[in-house]
């Protein structure tokens, strides 16, 4: 009967679809059951009256909406989907209350033994419908929590990684910071304070300055001279630098000068350069 050609490949793909859900998985695996139970009676019809004609349309009709239902569940997008649709359990009401009317519908229009095990089948349709409404619901519940935990810390990623963006945006470039005598307390050590290499003239310490790393580098020998001649000597130093300043280059930041005294003064010079350099002496 050309009624039956399409039937057999949507009996097929709702066995298909009802493995592989990822969500609902009770209700969908009993209605796989109940429609096996209804292929199993289509299979043994060999007349085709017309109450029994009109009862296999409307069976076609139903399990095409149910094969819709199922697929729902497969998607990859699933969580969002069921965001998106808000209840779901109407929907499995709907196929269940239809497929039992295809189930009254053949058992009328058959009144064979065939009818006995369908009667078998969906005697129990509301308890069972019941009892896989519960289980779904709390694996749903379980779903979409594990999925809350995802994006949360998918967004906490997302904060930190735009903090450090701001963060590099607003922090001073190498070029901006001016090159002057450095206040004492503006230098940050490393803690324990504790030269990383010495030599006999100085001792080479890291700290951080305006945010940067760098190397602070502490005359042992103060230089027997006046304040003046100190920072006009560094001044010079200073501008012939910047005619090489680049970040492969040392750069300066500046010097602090301590216990300074009328003209003769004990100095501790601090000379400060860039990380670069500060990482190929550790």
């Amino acid at each position: 009967m050309d009624t039956l050609e399409p039937i057999w490949s949507t009996f097929s793909g709702i066995y298909t679809l009802a493995e592989n859900v990822k969500a609902n998985k009770k209700r969908c695996q009993r209605i796989s059951v109940r429609v096996k139970a209804l292929e199993d009676v289509v299979k043994s019809i060999t007349e085709f009256s017309p109450e029994v004609k009109k009862a296999v349309e409307e069976l076609i009709l139903t399990l095409e909406s149910t094969q819709r239902l199922i697929e729902k569940y497969t998607a990859a997008n699933l969580v969002e989907r069921i965001l998106k649709w808000g209840s779901h359990g109407e929907e499995f009401d709907t196929v269940s209350e239809r497929l039992n009317d295809a189930y009254q519908a053949l058992c009328l229009a058959l009144q064979s033994e065939q009818s006995k095990m369908l009667y078998e089948v969906f005697r129990q349709r509301e308890t069972e419908d019941e009892m896989d409404g519960k289980e779904d619901d709390t694996e749903m519940t379980k779903l979409l929590m594990d999925y809350m935990k995802e994006q949360q810390e998918k967004t906490n990623t997302i904060l930190e990684q735009l903090d450090k963006v701001v963060q590099m945006l607003n922090k001073p470039s190498f070029s901006s910071v001016a090159v002057r005598q450095i206040k004492p307390d503006e230098l940050k050590y490393q803690h324990p304070k504790k030269p990383f290499k010495t030599t006999a003239s100085c001792e080479l310490y890291k700290g951080e300055y305006q945010g940067f790393p760098v190397a602070i580098k502490r005359y042992l020998d103060p230089m027997n001279t006046s304040a003046r001649d100190v920072k006009s000597i560094f001044n010079k130093e200073v501008d012939t630098m910047k005619q090489f300043d680049s970040p492969n280059i040392l750069r300066m930041f500046g010097i602090c000068i301590q216990d300074e005294n009328g003209e003769r003064v004990n100095t501790e010079v601090h000379i400060f350069w860039s990380e670069h350099l500060y990482l190929s002496q550790t």
